[in-house]
């Protein structure tokens, strides 16, 4: 659907505002990049910048694939001298400082003559909530997009939604360079158009080849993504963290972790030469207790990155789509889930924006200690419970022809506030 006309006021007004703001520069993760990296380290630095300038809606999509594809264009002046003729390397502050320059031109021109632009559906109900609980560091990372097919720039599609989590180890380091890539590693697969369910499980491999081949520390990170295109939910994932569909109430789970201890991953690893042993978890040599992981890569003989993917059906009677990471699935069940999402939003003040708070909450109270992540995402066709009536007042002068009112729920609007949350 078109934007309406208060979105394009709002995107106006929004564009005549850039163009006047001064332009710091953008700080690289990394000092040079390969050609995919170039793209999803663009993207990442385009929507986290514009976010932080309060860009509406999905705006900044469109305005970070815009300014991407004219830097594209000119990408052979930031080479770097290389003996590796196949795989090219690229200076990102030369990037990233064009880049700079193309959004706020971007912005400027469209200030004058907004293009045609369009948005799915008029609101995303989303609640994320990340917290580093009792742990030292805060190592999970996360990534989303609403609107894959405007980050992209993407035709003939339809509507594609995307969803991830990343529980690093022994830092983060392999956990954000998943959060920035991966999605771009997918969009751009060989089989992406015609099998993403094969596309998603390249993507993983791909991603974990990229991390093992960087100079990066020996870090490592479970993955779980969800690709939502039209009437079908793609779930990939390595490791522990999970996700879950429900249904009228009823949840599916869309995820089998890999533990050292399943028969198949325990033999597999057997096979390899390594050993799975207790230590306070089955672990892989006594260390790491998942058995599949990007990065990983001293111990990726055993720890290899082969995703799993699943493909679960969008019938009309889903609640919400919800994912996180190992530090809620160890002290909740799926039920306990459901049932922790019901009563919040039954309760007084209880909304969808605090849902993925309310779980957190509640597996703290179950006694994780762990860096915790939740990203719930609600179905236009979840219908929302009817809260408790607030407690009868005791004061004879209060009016009590009280109206009822219907919880409010934050909304990722696509015509106006994004509200995505940066993955690193």
């Amino acid at each position: 659907m078109e934007f309406s006309e208060t979105a394009k006021a709002n995107a106006l007004k929004f564009l005549e505002e850039v163009a006047s703001k001064e332009r710091p520069s953008l700080a690289p993760h990394y000092p040079q990049l390969c050609l995919a990296e170039v793209e999803a380290e663009c993207l990442d630095q385009a929507k986290n910048y514009l976010a932080k300038l309060s860009c509406p809606g999905i705006l900044s999509y469109y305005i970070s694939c815009e300014a991407f594809k004219r830097l594209s264009t000119s990408l052979d002046k930031y080479l770097l001298p290389s003996e590796e003729e196949s795989r090219p390397m690229y200076n990102s502050d030369g990037v990233l400082s064009d880049l700079l320059i193309e959004l706020h031109s971007v912005c400027e021109e469209w200030a004058a003559s907004l293009p045609l632009m369009t948005a799915p559906v008029d609101k995303v109900d989303l609640s994320i909530f990340a917290i580093k609980n009792t742990r030292r560091k805060m190592e999970d990372r996360h990534a989303l997009c609403v609107d894959v097919n405007a980050l992209f720039g993407l035709k003939d599609y339809p509507h594609q939604a995307y969803y991830s989590i990343f529980d690093g180890h022994i830092g983060v380091e392999a956990a954000s360079y998943a959060a920035i890539t991966l999605l771009t590693n997918l969009v751009r697969h060989e089989l992406f158009k015609d099998d993403p369910e094969g596309a998603l499980k390249g993507a993983i491999k791909v991603t974990d080849d990229n991390v093992c081949s960087k100079n990066l520390p020996r870090s490592g990170t479970t993955a779980v993504a969800c690709l939502q295109r039209g009437n079908k939910v793609y779930t990939g994932w390595v490791g522990d963290s999970q996700a879950m569909i429900v249904r009228n109430s009823v949840p599916t789970q869309l995820v089998k972790p890999h533990k050292p201890d399943q028969d198949d991953e325990q033999q597999r690893i057997e096979a390899a030469g390594g050993v799975v042993l207790w230590n306070g978890a089955w672990r892989v040599n006594g260390n790491l207790s998942v058995s599949r992981a990007i990065g990983d890569a001293p111990d990726k003989k055993f720890v290899i990155g082969v995703g799993d993917v699943s493909v679960a059906d969008i019938e009309g009677t889903e609640d919400y789509l919800m994912l996180a990471c190992d530090g809620i699935w160890d002290v909740l069940s799926m039920e306990e889930i459901v049932t922790c999402v019901q009563a919040h939003l039954t309760s007084p003040g209880g909304s969808k924006q605090t849902v993925a708070k309310a779980i957190i909450q509640l597996a703290k109270s179950e006694g994780s200690g762990d860096n915790m992540t939740v990203i719930v995402s609600f179905f236009s066709t979840f219908i929302l419970p009817i809260q408790d009536p607030p407690p009868a007042s005791t004061d004879a002068s209060v009016d009590t022809q009280l109206s009822e009112e219907k919880p409010s729920a934050e909304k990722v609007d696509t015509s106006g506030q994004e509200g995505e949350t940066p993955s690193n």
